[in-house]
């Protein structure tokens, strides 16, 4: 019997810890970067805004397929190379200027946002990927076993690989 009560005392200690862990870790983490390419901001976003192309320079998506609007925003199937698929919503596209898109993996929100301003003769780019974890449980578990995926500085020189660019990405 005092064994049994010994290993409840420390699984309770273990689940305290990861709680504890979860309760330290910010609800919200945010990434991004910029960088300068002689692509002019126009076509950075047609490239971006093309959700349907993203398959072709966008490390973390093996295939995309148009999903029916919600409300007046586009919606996008997006599966990944290791299977894992979600609706991904565009809610805010200014031509030329900005691209944000939304969407939940586990429970975790997912702002992906794009903006495009000119710079000399090309244009200058900058990403920013926000992650929104409520729950101290999983912001516990993401700590502790992150997800595989692509940073924005691994996006921003994804996208110039495809459009044939060499640059110097700068992390914000």
């Amino acid at each position: 019997m005092k064994k049994f009560f010994n290993w409840v005392i420390v699984l309770a200690a273990c689940a305290g810890l990861v709680y504890g862990v979860g309760m330290i870790v910010p609800r919200s983490l945010t990434l991004g970067c910029k960088t300068n390419m002689t692509t002019k901001p126009d076509r950075l976003y047609a490239v971006v805004s093309d959700v349907s192309t993203w398959a072709e320079w966008h490390p973390d998506v093996r295939s995309v397929s148009e999903r029916p609007k919600r409300g007046d925003n586009p919606v996008w199937r997006i599966t990944e190379p290791s299977g894992t698929s979600y609706d991904l919503e565009v809610n805010s596209a200014e031509e030329g200027s900005v691209f944000q898109a939304v969407y939940t993996i586990g429970d975790s929100r997912y702002t992906l946002r794009f903006g495009f301003a000119w710079f000399g003769e090309g244009g200058r780019m900058l990403v920013k990927r926000t992650i929104d974890t409520r729950d101290p449980w999983m912001r516990a578990k993401s700590f502790l076993w992150s997800r595989n995926e692509t940073a924005p500085v691994g996006l921003l020189n994804a996208l110039a690989e495809h459009l044939g660019e060499v640059v110097k990405v700068d992390e914000d």
